[in-house]
Formats: structure tokens, sequence, C-alpha cells
């Protein structure tokens, strides 16, 4: 199992509409992020920064990759881009960025 931690950024403004979309995630996305092995998943979010964690049974940059594919992945992901912030820089999206664990305590 592979924890997973990014962080990312919403517009200033936006935060009671971030959390009132995730207060009605949709079923079927959920349903999917368990088909591919995704869980624990929590956010948290502080004025306009946000951080998820999630666990994730596999590789996680592979079932990401083929997850981000999916019809319903790509909606909610279109559903939030009026709020979350994507840069780019050199040509590459900079939306999530991704942390790397150092140290877990069990």
């Amino acid at each position: 199992m592979e924890r997973i931690c990014i962080s990312f950024n919403i517009k200033q403004g936006s935060k009671e509409e971030y959390v009132r979309r995730h207060n009605e995630i949709w079923p079927e996305l959920v349903d999917l992020m368990i088909q591919y092995g995704f869980s624990n998943q929590t956010i948290f979010i502080n004025d306009t920064t946000v951080i998820a964690y999630l666990e994730c049974d596999g590789d996680y940059l592979e079932l990401a990759e083929k997850f981000g594919k999916e019809q319903i992945s790509i909606a909610w992901q279109e559903y939030f881009d009026d709020i979350i912030i994507d840069s780019i820089e050199d040509g590459i999206s900079t939306r999530y960025v991704s942390f790397e664990e150092v140290w877990h305590l069990e």
C-alpha cells in the first residue's frame, strides 16, 4: 500500500463552494475510486490551500493515470476547473504538487 499526499490551491473566495461540492460528491466517482484501490482519502483545507491524503493498493502513478482517463474522473476534474488554480511551468501543469513520504507512525 502506498500513502499519497498532494497539495493544490483554489481561487480566493471559493472555499465554501469547494467544500459544498465535496459534500455532494458523486457516488459513482467514489465507487470508481474504490475500484481502483484508492482508500482512506482525507482532504484538508485552509483558506486557499488544499491538502489531500489517500492510500492506494498498487502503483499509485500507474493507477492514477488510468483513473484520470475514466469519463467520470474527467467530468469531476472539469467540474472544478473554475475553482482550482492550474498554472503551467515549462509547458507542464503544476495543478497538483506531490509530497515525498519521509516518516510514518504505525
